[in-house]
């Protein structure tokens, strides 16, 4: 026996009802017109797909940075120009990580409004640049982490000497791995955000792990990896 022997099907308007024939009639709508689905049926299942889709949209992990800032009564104007310095020269043997850490800095300088000075021209400041990776911290219900860091100061330039300190900032997170690179693009972006602030003492900064400006110094780094690597072949 088919369901046509229990209801017949009437439409009207475009609403599907169901009349009964001295027979069980229940659900059968469903059954014997498969487009048709109860309006109030859609909005009970979309309203909590949608709240629970939100939910997740609004939902951001972040990373803990470490900030320790100060900062001179004078002020860096918007538009300066800017050389790179390294205060540990050591830091130099590691190729493809001294290119990551300098292009990192170099991009979040640019990205607040600086530039850097061209060849044969004297800067307007010049950036003292370290990083590094600190001892190992084993934890109790996890393997090892630890600290890296990167360290800025900017100083007035002045030929055959060292200026006025205008700011100095160091930055770090505490994470597992023992390898500084995928790490300096984000701390560079911090420093800068923070740069020629006063934070009196060290504070933590939460930063989305998937931001927009971190994604773009990272990817303008690697490009400068890529194209030392090029030229130095």
């Amino acid at each position: 026996m088919t369901a046509a022997n229990y209801c017949e099907i009437e439409t009207l308007g475009g609403v599907t009802k169901q009349i009964s024939k001295g027979y069980p009639c229940v659900c059968y709508s469903i059954v014997m017109n498969r487009g048709f689905i109860p309006p109030l049926l859609v909005a009970v299942a979309v309203i909590p797909l949608a709240a629970l889709l939100a939910g997740c949209s609004a939902f951001t992990v972040k990373q803990s940075v470490r900030v320790d800032a100060i900062a001179s009564t004078k002020s860096v104007a918007r538009g300066s120009s800017f050389i790179l310095a390294v205060r540990n020269p050591a830091l130099i043997k590691e190729a493809n990580t001294h290119t990551r850490a300098l292009a990192s800095v170099t991009a979040a300088l640019e990205s607040k409004g600086q530039f850097l000075a061209p060849e044969r021209t004297d800067p307007q400041y010049v950036v003292e640049v370290d990083y590094g990776i600190g001892n190992s911290i084993q934890q109790a219900y996890s393997g090892p982490i630890q600290e890296k860091f990167l360290s800025l100061s900017a100083r007035d330039f002045v030929r055959g000497g060292r200026g006025e300190e205008l700011w100095n900032i160091r930055v770090s997170v505490t994470e597992a791995g023992s390898n500084i690179d995928y790490s300096l693009p984000l701390l560079a972006v911090v420093a800068l955000d923070q740069a020629g602030t006063d934070t009196r003492g060290e504070t933590t900064v939460e930063i989305p792990i998937k931001s927009p400006s971190v994604a773009r110094i990272r990817s303008l780094a690697e490009s400068a990896v890529i194209e030392a690597a090029v030229a130095g072949r």
